[in-house]
């Protein structure tokens, strides 16, 4: 009989043990679902084309100490040469302003948009000019170069550069060459430089 009882109370605990796996295994998860919209937009980045090179033409001079500097400024506005400082005995050639468009900016109608020339503002910009033998047809290298022949005080025209209702902007920039007191015959022959213009049309997005 002792033996009997065992038997029933480990065929109970079997059972029990059954019971509790059935209900874990007919438990239900909870799922649901929607739809998820996706969109891309391109549209043409702000960019910058200046095509038109800023030109102060071929100046006469004599050679030698002159006394003092001499300045050639270009408008902005039509290109014509200003002569400024010692202007004994030089003759400026034909000057041209440089051209630059902008195209595909997001600004509003008649936003501002800040020009600078190698990373400053177009008044502290100071641009020094090298040898250049392909600078004017006909007009070859210096022999010596001749140092301290800058480019500075740019200015654009219009005055104040403003995005339109194409999202563009065309503006013309001149500035003023300065040359030094003392040219050498050495120093005589074709200069030129690239510098970087930017423009920030103030868009954010």
């Amino acid at each position: 009989m002792k033996t009997h009882h065992f038997s029933v109370r480990s065929t109970l605990l079997a059972t029990g043990i059954a019971v509790a796996l059935g209900l874990s295994q007919t438990a239900l998860a909870d799922t649901a679902s929607d739809d998820l919209e996706i969109t891309a937009g391109l549209t043409e980045a702000l960019t910058l084309s200046c095509e038109t090179a800023l030109s102060f033409g071929i100046t006469r001079l004599e050679t030698g100490n002159r006394g003092g500097t001499t300045t050639l400024t270009v408008d902005p506005d039509g290109g014509d040469i200003t002569l400024g400082g010692d202007d004994t005995n030089v003759s400026a050639g034909t000057g041209q302003a440089g051209t630059c468009t902008i195209a595909g900016s997001s600004a509003t109608d008649g936003a501002t948009v800040t020009v600078t020339i190698g990373g400053s503002s177009l008044e502290s910009a100071d641009v020094s000019l090298v040898a250049d033998a392909n600078a004017f047809s006909g007009l070859g290298p210096p022999g010596t170069l001749l140092n301290d022949l800058d480019v500075s005080t740019f200015a654009t025209n219009p005055g104040s550069v403003v995005i339109d209702s194409n999202g563009g902007a065309t503006f013309n920039i001149g500035g003023t060459l300065t040359i030094p007191a003392e040219v050498t015959g050495d120093n005589l022959g074709g200069y030129s430089n690239e510098v970087t213009v930017e423009v920030d049309d103030g868009f954010t997005g």
